[in-house]
This record gives structure tokens, sequence and C-alpha cells, in this order.
């Protein structure tokens, strides 16, 4: 017998006596694991702090045991996960755990097991409680800084050459290199229309320091260096006072987040610092929840009739809510990231609407009140209910210059 096949026989059956003693222990207090993916800031970020949520939301029995458990091999940040280990009992990865987990979903046993919410589903029930006037999350976060990781803080931003008062920009371009590392290359073969070229960054870059801010390119891993050289401008992946400490510091203090929406922009967002998505997914735009800073959509492009897609185009396509570019790709759409220029005039426009509210001319008035009648009408009609959710707030110059997305 193939080595393979023994070692899944032994997995199983191993399972199936685990989840009988389960079963056995049910009788008495119910239990239920909880699995919690931490290979990236996607999902990690969020984990912890969705399920205490949901515990004050009350969907979270009293009554019944929950195993809160690592579910990955691989930790994108062991600084966060010290946080969360402060506040709540988490187990590190394990093959007892594992084993009945498989085993678990395997039978198909989802008595026992409980599904962290994502910040969408979070966010949708407390937005409809108290949305957050802010930017950022309408659901509190259970994670702060001590005084001690306070100074801490400070001591790494003097080794960075900033200063207390000194405000700095997180910058952050999606590319293949981080997933293929952490997941395998597996995953870039349907998420690869969310990445873009770092370089398309450089002349807001340059905005960002004519306008006293130091700019941190973030990211562990990325492919390309940035070829900006100034003492204002970090290269973070390639710094080596790169730390997960530093990770989390520098995402969730930043003035301002400007890049794509991946999991680099959950903890400013989670933090509730100023936003500004680019190059975001455009099938995704009603679903941001989020109050943000102006910002940017790539545009769906059609092969065949050669034209870009409005967004009542993409819902009659029924486009909206697609993540995965194989389908995409299938159906002959392109999606075209933002040029240079785009986003160059959206970092200014963002830094002035920072200071000052945005101020529309009534041309500029009409096309707004038009994207948003369309995104609160989409919005409803796909999360079948009353509900009208925020949608990303677009870059003024660049709606201007696109009408066709609300023809």
């Amino acid at each position: 017998m193939p080595f393979k096949k023994l070692k899944l026989i032994l997995i199983y059956s191993s399972g199936l006596f685990l989840v009988l003693i389960l079963a056995f222990i049910s009788l008495f207090k119910k239990i239920k694991f909880v699995s919690i993916e931490a290979d990236n800031y996607g999902h990690f970020a969020y984990a912890i702090n969705n399920y205490l949520n949901d515990i004050k939301l009350k969907n979270i029995k009293e009554n019944e045991k929950y195993i809160l458990w690592i579910s990955t091999k691989k930790i994108c940040n062991h600084f966060l996960l010290k946080k969360y280990k402060k506040i709540i009992k988490i187990y590190d990865y394990n093959i007892f755990f594992h084993v009945i987990f498989k085993t678990l979903k395997l039978l198909n046993l989802k008595s026992y097991i409980y599904t962290i919410k994502s910040w969408y589903e979070i966010e949708k029930i407390y937005y409809k409680i108290k949305p957050n006037a802010g930017y950022g999350c309408s659901f509190p976060s259970i994670l702060n800084f001590s005084d001690d990781e306070k100074r801490e803080g400070l001591k790494l931003l003097r080794k960075f050459g900033l200063e207390p008062d000194d405000k700095w920009v997180c910058i952050h371009n999606r590319d293949e290199l981080f997933k293929k590392e952490i997941n395998g290359k597996t995953v870039e073969d349907y998420h690869s229309h969310r990445n873009f070229d770092v370089q398309t960054l450089n002349g807001s870059i340059k905005t960002f320091i004519e306008n006293n801010y130091y700019v941190f390119r973030m990211g562990s891993i990325q492919k390309e260096k940035l070829r900006i050289k100034n003492d204002k401008v970090i290269d973070y992946p390639y710094c080596e006072l790169k730390s997960d400490f530093a990770d989390f510091f520098l995402l969730s203090n930043c003035h301002l987040y400007f890049g794509s929406n991946s999991g680099t922009a959950d903890l400013p967002r989670l933090f509730k610092r100023h936003l500004s998505y680019i190059n975001f997914q455009t099938a995704h735009f009603f679903m941001n929840f989020c109050k943000t800073s102006p910002s940017l959509v790539k545009k769906l492009f059609c092969k065949k009739t050669k034209k870009f897609l409005s967004f009542k185009d993409m819902y009659d396509k029924k486009l909206f809510g697609i993540s995965d570019s194989r389908i995409f790709d299938s159906l002959g759409y392109l999606h075209i990231n933002n040029t240079e220029e785009e986003i160059t005039e959206l970092s200014k426009e963002v830094l002035q609407s920072i200071e000052v509210e945005n101020y529309y001319n009534s041309k500029e008035k009409e096309a707004f009140e038009e994207y948003y009648r369309i995104a609160n009408y989409y919005s409803i009609k796909n999360n079948k209910d009353d509900t009208a959710y925020r949608p990303l707030k677009l870059g003024k110059d660049f709606l201007m210059k696109n009408l066709y997305l609300i023809s």
C-alpha cells in the first residue's frame, strides 16, 4: 500500500476515534473548534477581534466550550499572535487538533465547528447599529498599545529617522510574491488581477514627500524594490529594521494608508486610519462598507466589444462579488490598472481632503449623486436587505474623466 494512502487511513481512523470521544464529552458540555488561519493578514488581523465581537453580539453561547487553535504552520505576525494570546486562550498548531478538525469537516459535522465571521459580516451588523462617523470599521478594535509598546514604537521611529511629531504614509502594492512564498503559487492562479506595479506609485511618493510626509512602502515580501532614493522614503520590505512589531506599529499608527485592498490594509482599517485605496478590484466597489478617503478602482475592459464596462454593465452581467480572475479571463474581461498619472492626481486630492472637505462644483455633485444612487441600488439588491452600505469613495478627477462608469 502506498505510504500516502496509509497515512490518510491512519489520520482518519485516529480522527474518527477522537471524534467519538468528542461526541461523548458533548453529552455533558458542547465543544466547538475554532480554526484560526494565521498565515496572512487578510484572515489573521480580524480573527480574534471578530470572534470577541461576536461574543458581544451574543452569537456565541455561554454553555458551550470553544477551543481556538492556530490551523496554519506559518504565522504572518508573531507579535499579533502574542497580543491575541494575552486576551484569550489560543492553542498553537498541533497534530491532535488538526486530525480532529479534518475528520469533522470530512464527516460534515458542522455542529462541532464555529466559523469566525469575516470583517464584512461583522461590519454589516455594527453598521446597522451605529455606523462609524470616522474612517475604518464601525465595530470596535480589541487591540491597543501598552505604554511599553508605545515607547518601543518611538524608539523605532527614531531609528528610521523620524521624530515623534512626524507623520507618515504607508503605501502598498500587492504582487504575487508574498502569496507564492506563503501559500504556494495556486492562490495567484485566481488572484492575479489584484496585483499592480510598485513603480506606478512614484508620482504619489514625490507628492507625499513634498508635503512633509515620510513614506513607508509596506509588505514583508515584495518582488521589486522602489527606484526612488530619498531620506524620507523607506522601502520597508528590504529594510534591516523590519520586524513583526514594526509591521504592526507602522500600519496601525500611520496618518494615511494609500494602496491595495489586500491584507496589509486590515490594520489601518481596524485602527480607523485614513484609507485611500488604489487599484481596488472593480467588481467589489460596493462591498467596502467603511468610510474611505478618495480612492480608485480598476477598469474592466471587454475584449469582444473593445469597450470598458460601466457599473450597471457589471451588475447586469453578474460580475459583482467575483474574486476569481480565471472567471474574468474565461469571459473575456481584462482588469486595467490605474496609471501613474491617475494615482498621482489621487494623492494630491487625498491630502487636500484630509485638511479640508472636498469642494464639488455642480457637475461634480451631479456625477457623485448618480454614482451613489447606482452604488446604493446595487448594494441593497446584492445584500438582499433594505440597507445601503458605504460604497468606495471615488476620486473626483478619476470619476469626472471616466463618466462612462455611471452611464
